[in-house]
């Protein structure tokens, strides 16, 4: 929990606006509750019982599975009709909320299957001389979740010792084996086109460049459809 996740003080997100000082505190943009990692690697065996032939062929071979999943992160909601409290006081305004509507809509129509209602939300009262809205929405800062994220990469290598102190590895590795598909956050600005919708892919939209992303291309991170490569290594 926090009330400021973007590392930079003049980032809009991290404005609050007048009013309570605590109308920011909720989830931390990076909140992730619950997650699972597991790596194995497993040499395969040779039995004993085998002749010479066989086991030169089977010699050397390792499996490596690496699994991956997480629950879903928050998404901060900003209303595109507003910028600020005035020309003065920049921020991320967020929309009222309607009561009685859900928060999320459900169908295979949707990517993910999942994306946000837009009849949930309105803009916050506004001064009508100024246009300016008179406070921030009452809509929670990271109140609503994404996607979860689930992948599993494997890889099986066999080494070929050449000398004492010369090794050659053929490799190959397939992440997210099974194809699973993962969505990026769907679109947070209230008012735009497309609110509410995921466009991206989960690795595509890390690539964008947003908080804690890096800003890799989208083949080196999680979340990618999936994609084989073949590496050849020499040790010595």
């Amino acid at each position: 929990m926090d009330d400021a996740s973007a590392g930079s003080y003049g980032n809009a997100s991290n404005a609050g606006g007048p009013g309570s000082f605590d109308q920011n505190w909720g989830p931390s943009d990076f909140d992730v509750r619950n997650a699972f990692t597991a790596g194995v690697t497993y040499d395969l065996p040779v039995p004993a019982h085998y002749n010479a032939f066989p086991r030169a062929i089977m010699r050397g071979w390792s499996v490596e599975s690496f699994i991956v999943g997480r629950s879903a992160q928050p998404v901060d909601l900003s209303d595109t009709n507003f910028s600020g409290f005035d020309s003065s006081v920049q921020a991320n305004i967020r929309p009222d909320v309607i009561p009685g509507q859900p928060f999320y809509l459900y169908g295979a129509q949707y990517p993910g299957g999942k994306a946000f209602n837009p009849a949930a939300f309105t803009n916050p009262p506004v001064d009508p001389t100024t246009g300016n809205p008179l406070r921030q929405g009452d809509l929670g800062r990271n109140v609503l979740r994404g996607f979860g994220a689930f992948q599993w990469d494997l890889a099986i290598h066999r080494d070929f010792p050449l000398h004492e102190s010369l090794k050659l590895q053929l490799r190959a590795e397939m992440f997210n084996v099974v194809n699973h598909p993962n969505f990026g956050p769907p679109n947070n600005q209230f008012g735009a086109s497309g609110f509410g919708l995921s466009t991206q892919t989960l690795s595509q939209s890390l690539s964008s460049g947003g908080l804690g992303a890096g800003g890799l291309s989208p083949l080196y991170q999680i979340g990618g459809p999936r994609s084989i490569q073949l590496a050849l290594k020499l040790s010595f």
